[in-house]
């Protein structure tokens, strides 16, 4: 997997190095498409500004050999994983394939997980998700005009702290 222009970039016409951005996927099924594109234009303008990356990628019937090979290239360049968090990804047979591959990971691996909450569901009864931090933080319910975003100024936030070294 090629890294996008922006993280390639040398120094600026300043002398300020121009850090990389934060590297996102966003997980979901594709029942829950239409919430996905919701999160993605809230989301637009970090990745203009070059604060962050996002690939997108719907769980869906494949051969599980290329969902591997899939999950090996995403796991080695991205930072964050952004799961639509629903009973149905829980279900899915690719959250049982990530899960299995982290759990193969030895050293802790580089990025975090951030479960985006949809719809309730016991998402922090997977061992991968016990101490991860929910978003949006307030609980705010998926259907309130300002979730989407809610999340993507957490996002943001989170993308800032990382450039200043902090994440």
């Amino acid at each position: 997997m090629k890294l996008p222009a922006c993280a390639q970039r040398g120094p600026e016409k300043r002398g300020i190095v121009q850090q990389r951005p934060l590297h996102c996927v966003l997980l979901y099924t594709s029942e829950d498409n239409k919430h996905a594109g919701k999160l993605v234009t809230q989301l637009a303008p970090l990745v203009t500004k070059g604060l962050l990356t996002l690939h997108r990628y719907t769980a869906h019937p494949s051969p599980p050999e290329n969902r591997c090979s899939w999950m090996t290239e995403m796991l080695s360049v991205t930072d964050r994983i952004l799961l639509l968090a629903t009973p149905r990804l829980f279900n899915d047979l690719l959250w049982n394939l990530l899960s299995e591959k982290l759990r193969d990971v030895a050293p802790p691996p580089r990025f975090k997980i951030i479960p985006i909450i949809l719809e309730p569901c016991d998402w922090q009864m997977d061992p991968l998700l016990e101490n991860c931090q929910q978003l949006p933080r307030n609980g705010r319910d998926f259907r309130h005009p300002r979730f989407f975003s809610g999340v993507a100024e957490e996002l943001k936030a989170m993308a800032e702290a990382a450039r200043q070294g902090q994440a």
